[in-house]
């Protein structure tokens, strides 16, 4: 039996990454804690803890039960654990220090493979299938261990279909592939850079809200509420990339550009609600096989300007019959033709941002507004623009909590499970509850 090491940390991104470095290095049991409280039970009455890795900056209460086991802290500004001639590392993530620190402690090194490539002996490097996934979108050349020094290649370098590949080696209880070295320390760069990008992501460090700043074009958005939607950062930069190439164009009408900035500015309700449209129409769009950069720039377009003309309470209106007075009918309607009309004076609009405008009233059972079309009459892009906006606005209500989830989504069946919202539904649905 191998032996364990306890690692502690509040985020799970380091603990998912710290563990891939070390069990490249060593044949150990790695135990992942999020918390001293739960660490203490993992100690207690268990003989097999050989060392204990901690960050020591992290919010923490006493360990107990250690019983003498050998304590490496890591984390910032530790020199002064120098005179208490206490193993540290400042970074975990630096692999020579990390395993000098480790070594003396953990006997069992993991054995050094190699495949042959070409007529080279290529060295191979082991990665857990979760963690694999966690940092990175699109697959490697990956290869699956068979037995004693024979391996057979399973995935390709720069194919999409890395999450396939986890789910059907997972379904087989196999918990590790290989890569070659040379990839494994692209992977470790590409995971080290993630991180450090996304320290704000945690919710324990974050700040309610984040800026975004493109060209001189800024909004903020909600940590908690992208991550209600699952969005991940890899779609997060596709969706700024498009968002640049917008703005250049947007700035070729002074006002219109102006107007844009200022209701942007300040976040609440309809700048919210804009951004996560945008956001969550984004990740349908790539789970149908849509995500090109023309089409996010139209559903952009349309994230921009369809609430730009009407109040947060009028915008919330999914029936004009909700409405009692005339006045604030024509304002509800109004705001769709208005939107609409300003897009003619920008360049790069074509008539599906129109159409997405138009129709962001609409429902698959035809009580929408403001022409009543049902699931057949509505293009495919502005079902998706209809859907994410229908699922955000249901966020709001719950205050993104995730909860409900499962049963919103399922009761959402019935009425948009039709016509050309079937496809969207499903795809939103594998999102959200996967």
């Amino acid at each position: 039996m191998n032996d364990s090491l306890l690692i502690i940390d509040e985020r799970n991104d380091y603990l998912s990454l710290i563990e891939v470095i070390i069990e490249s290095e060593f044949q150990v049991n790695i135990i992942k804690s999020k918390s001293y409280d739960e660490a203490n039970k993992y100690l207690y009455g268990r003989k097999d803890i050989k060392a204990i890795l901690f960050n020591l900056n992290a919010t923490c209460t006493t360990l107990e039960n250690t019983n003498h086991i050998p304590l490496i802290a890591y984390g910032k500004d530790l020199a002064f654990l120098k005179d208490k001639e206490t193993p540290y590392v400042e970074n975990p993530f630096d692999e020579e220090n990390l395993y000098s620190a480790l070594g003396p402690l953990l006997t069992n090194k993991e054995d050094h493979l190699q495949i042959e490539l070409d007529g080279t002996d290529t060295p191979l490097k082991k990665v857990n299938l979760i963690t694999l996934g966690l940092f990175s979108e699109f697959s490697y050349d990956l290869y699956l261990k068979l037995s004693g020094d024979k391996f057979i290649q399973v995935g390709k370098e720069g194919n999409d279909d890395l999450k396939e590949i986890i789910e059907h080696y997972k379904s087989k209880k196999i918990t590790h592939l290989y890569l070659k070295e040379s990839d494994y320390y692209k992977y470790l760069d590409h995971a080290k850079s993630i991180i450090k990008a996304n320290q704000s992501l945690s919710r324990e460090n974050s700040k309610k809200f984040t800026t975004i700043e493109i060209f001189d074009f800024a909004f903020q958005i909600s940590r908690d509420q992208l991550q209600a939607i699952g969005l991940t950062k890899f779609q997060e930069e596709f969706v700024h990339s498009a968002m640049e190439e917008l703005i250049v164009d947007l700035k070729e009408n002074k006002t219109i550009y102006q107007r844009i900035k200022e209701f942007f500015k300040e976040p609440n309700y309809i700048v919210d609600h804009s951004l996560l449209t945008i956001y969550l129409c984004s990740m349908i769009l790539k789970k149908m096989g849509w995500s090109n950069e023309q089409t996010i720039k139209q559903v952009i377009y349309a994230g921009f300007f369809h609430d730009i003309f009407i109040t947060e309470e009028l915008a919330r209106i999914r029936n004009l019959e909700e409405l009692n007075l005339d006045r604030e009918k024509r304002l509800v309607l109004n705001h769709i033709s208005s939107a609409a009309e300003i897009l003619e004076g920008i360049k790069g609009i074509n008539n599906d941002a129109h159409k997405m405008i138009i129709d962001h009233h609409e429902l698959p059972d035809g009580t929408g507004y403001p022409h009543g079309l049902t699931a057949n009459q509505l293009p495919p892009l502005s079902c998706v623009f209809i859907l994410a906006h229908y699922i955000v606005d249901y966020l709001y209500d719950e205050n993104f909590e995730t909860k409900n989830h499962t049963t919103f989504i399922q009761q959402m069946q019935s009425v948009w499970d039709q016509g050309n919202f079937t496809r969207p539904y499903k795809c939103a649905r594998s999102l959200l509850l996967d």
